[in-house]
């Protein structure tokens, strides 16, 4: 199977405040700044939250985006801190060999402009998201 990975996830109590200081610490700007994702996450981790905002920020030094997850008023319990994301080319296959080996999804399949994704959880206790893009 071949895949790339896409970005690095985290989730941060202020997204502003950790954009604006990577932004001026390591020269890096946004691909995606701070857009509101409050349905489609719910949907991929299937816990209800009143707002949740991504950036996703890049620099000519990083192979990968980084991408920075603010959800209002969830546990960190629910939600994984840290997450990788990889591209797959077919992601029903993909999570079929995923759930052979183990893993269970979080949430349900969510469509984005870019392609279908969903958020997995791994023996060992990590998450990762599996990402068939267009």
């Amino acid at each position: 199977m071949c895949v790339a990975l896409l970005h690095a996830s985290i989730a941060v109590d202020d997204i502003e405040a950790a954009q604006t200081f990577l932004c001026a610490m390591f020269g890096l700007t946004p691909l995606l700044d701070r857009i509101d994702i409050t349905d489609a996450f719910t949907r991929m981790t299937g816990h209800a939250v009143d707002r949740c905002l991504l950036s996703q920020l890049a620099g000519p030094e990083i192979p990968v985006a980084l991408e920075l997850i603010e959800a209002g008023r969830l546990p960190r319990a629910s939600f994984p801190h840290a997450h990788f994301s990889f591209s797959v080319p077919q992601l029903d296959d993909a999570m079929a060999r995923a759930f052979r080996l183990g893993a269970r999804a979080r949430g349900v399949i969510t469509q984005f402009d870019e392609g279908r994704s969903v958020y997995l959880s791994i023996p060992g206790g990590m998450t990762i998201e599996l990402e068939e893009l267009v």
